[in-house]
């Protein structure tokens, strides 16, 4: 549940112009916590059984806050720290609002926001993923197309009310590296079209100077025809677009979507594509099940995944859910690595949970 505080802005600014004192101003609390247990079936070698936590969504605590500017304007801001519910400590990197931080205004025609943001490939493609209901284990080898939702630092992003069933949207993330503008920019568009029960979206992201670890991250052993060390390199460039879309039938839903992530370093480049196609279906309005198979290709490489979950919600805030996924890989000593799990020794591997879920 939301807890929401609403006070005149007089009340709680320290100077009061008497052309805002009828202004309104409202700050909102909210969260998720999240824990359960898992079994995997090959991490570093062995199979383990953890007390999990953040596997349907990810722990957070957030404020999120409006103001009133009158002429249909309004002042925005939203604050949101990720974390470790098994032992407390931050997620992100350790980051205090590692999820997101942004201030920003809106009004009729969109908002615009400044700050730690997502990109539209977790906005608008993340939205047709088996995810749904088979948790973080179920997003794409490597989260390389940003699907799982990752953000950009430094950036300014505009996305547009909806007109007639579209919604646009774009941001660019500056590099704030002196004498050269263009070192560890970004940029990300965005497009959906919602009608009844269809939904389609599409999306582009692209990175440059982007930290990545294949072999940790993927399980392969080369990239660009070329051996691994195991150590990560930063790539020139890292350009991803995506295709998705949905559409319920009664009780059904239907899900799929395309992505595809261009690797550039040091004049060579490989492109990971992948995709996905899911069925959801509501036995009632508390209990959803799916299931999904999503093929990616790099190079040689190929993984395939199958996932599988199901949801019952004890209300609008708690739920209780279950989940199994399993991924088999092939080509040039390829080994499975289900996305945030430590890498198989072989290429197979299997996780399979159960948690609890409460929103407030």
């Amino acid at each position: 549940m939301r807890k929401t505080l609403a006070v005149p802005l007089a009340a709680v600014s320290l100077c009061t112009f008497a052309a805002g004192a009828q202004a309104q101003s409202s700050v909102t609390i909210y969260g998720i916590v999240d824990s359960g247990i898992s079994y995997v079936s090959n991490s570093n070698g062995h199979s383990a059984w953890v007390f999990d936590t953040g596997v349907p969504q990810g722990n957070r605590l957030g404020f999120q806050g409006t103001e009133d500017l009158g002429g249909g304007m309004k002042a925005l801001f939203r604050l949101e720290n990720g974390f470790n519910l098994n032992n407390g400590s931050m997620g992100q990197g350790g980051l205090m609002f590692g999820r997101q931080a942004y201030v920003g205004l809106s009004n009729q025609i969109g908002t615009l926001t400044l700050g730690h943001q997502y990109d539209f490939m977790g906005d608008i493609i993340g939205n047709y993923s088996i995810a749904y209901v088979a948790g973080v284990y179920a997003f794409h080898p490597g989260d390389y197309d940003r699907v799982s939702g990752d953000r950009l630092d430094n950036t300014v992003k505009f996305v547009s009310n909806n007109f007639g069933g579209f919604t646009a949207g774009a941001m660019y993330g500056f590099g704030n590296t002196a004498g050269n503008f263009h070192q560890n920019s970004s940029m990300s568009f965005g497009l959906t079209y919602d009608r009844g029960p269809l939904s389609l979206g599409a999306a582009y992201t692209d990175i440059n100077n982007f930290s990545i670890n294949p072999t940790n991250d993927l399980g392969v052993s080369t990239l660009f025809g070329q051996p691994l060390t195991g150590s990560p390199i930063v790539a020139d460039s890292m350009k991803t677009w995506g295709l998705g879309g949905s559409y319920s039938i009664g009780n059904v839903g239907i899900m799929a979507n395309y992505t595809g992530t261009r690797i550039s370093y040091m004049g060579n480049s490989a492109t990971l594509s992948t995709l996905e196609g899911s069925l959801l279906y509501h036995f009632t309005p508390a209990l959803v099940a799916g299931a999904g198979y999503t093929y990616s290709k790099l190079e040689s490489s190929h993984w395939g995944q199958t996932s599988v979950g199901i949801d019952y919600f004890l209300s609008k805030r708690t739920d209780l859910y279950a989940q199994v996924n399993y991924q088999l890989a092939s080509g040039d000593g390829t080994r499975a690595v289900i996305l945030t799990l430590p890498t198989s020794s072989t290429n197979k591997q299997v996780v399979a949970g159960i948690g609890i879920r409460h929103k407030f």
